[in-house]
């Protein structure tokens, strides 16, 4: 016959599999419960752990502070940071260029860039190529990219063979239209050409006045 608990129905409305409901001066609390082999005892010991809320008729379960807190610990730990700045460049100054390459690479243009984004930035070997798009925004806007060295290496050669494939002429038509746009934009971001151009405006204005 199943024994009948002490514990009123509004309570045990918020008991389930993992939890032990508890009675503690009048109040009602909801625990965290497990079960451990001991061996000496040579049966299942329980285990209370954390304590997950109370439990009101008025109120229902109320979660506690400390577990308020270790889901917001927990959502912390999941927070993720990436490098942006470069990224937002690339797809930004270099919009152009990507254009082309979906035009000239459909099946394989995004894993040029992110190729071109790891030498650009870090000079990187290819064995390191996955860890640096793992850490950039790249890896959000183009997600699935396979950077293993060993995938890169395969596509490195099919890519080879592409090339070589084409003629003289097909392979300068292609190039040269995103070679100058690449060339452009890298001069027009520099720095001491910002300068220069800020100083030729003062510089003008200066003169008409």
């Amino acid at each position: 016959m199943e024994k009948k608990s002490s514990h009123p129905a509004w309570a045990l409305a918020f008991k389930r599999k993992g939890t032990e409901l508890r009675r503690i001066n009048g109040r009602y609390y909801l625990y965290e419960v497990t079960s451990k082999w001991n061996t000496e005892k040579k049966r299942s010991v329980k285990i209370t752990g954390k304590l997950l809320g109370s439990i009101t008729e008025a109120d229902g379960f109320v979660e506690s502070e400390k577990a308020q807190l270790r889901k917001q610990q927990i959502r912390i730990e999941r927070v993720q940071v990436k490098e942006y700045g470069v990224t937002a460049a690339i797809i930004h100054l270099f919009a152009d260029i990507i254009h082309a390459l979906q035009k000239f690479f459909p099946a394989s243009w995004q894993r040029l860039i992110v190729l071109a984004y790891g030498r650009l930035v870090y000079q990187s070997p290819l064995k390191n190529m996955s860890f640096h798009y793992s850490g950039s925004y790249l890896s959000e806007e183009y997600p699935f990219v396979d950077m293993s060295a060993k995938s890169i290496g395969y596509f490195l050669r099919e890519l080879g063979r592409i090339v070589t494939g084409l003629s003289a002429s097909a392979v300068r038509s292609r190039f040269r239209k995103i070679a100058s746009s690449l060339t452009e934009r890298i001069y027009s971001a520099t720095p001491n050409r910002w300068n220069c151009q800020s100083s030729v405006r003062v510089n003008s204005a200066h003169t008409m006045t």
